[in-house]
């Protein structure tokens, strides 16, 4: 799998609310080529820090709810985009 591919994987995980420290420090600091991903991956973090995340295992159900809603767009502009 590429990096990119890791990293949605990881927020498919964040929206079913597991988020471990290690794949927090891992994916969320981790800055992707695929433009898509890296606005995925900025608005993750914004919305964590506005929450005061702190990944200790328990993710709080408006962090659930950004990764649902950011995964639903990145399905979405991934389809639109030729491949």
């Amino acid at each position: 799998m590429s990096p990119e591919d890791l990293f949605i994987t990881f927020l498919e995980r964040i929206a079913k609310g597991q988020c471990s420290r290690e794949d927090w420090k891992s994916f969320a600091v981790t800055h992707y080529h695929d433009p898509l991903v890296e606005k995925a991956r900025r608005a993750l973090v914004r919305a964590a820090i506005e929450i005061d995340f702190n990944a200790n295992g328990t993710v709080p159900p408006a962090l659930i709810a950004t990764a649902q809603e950011l995964s639903a767009t990145f399905a979405a502009e991934m389809a639109a985009t030729p491949g």
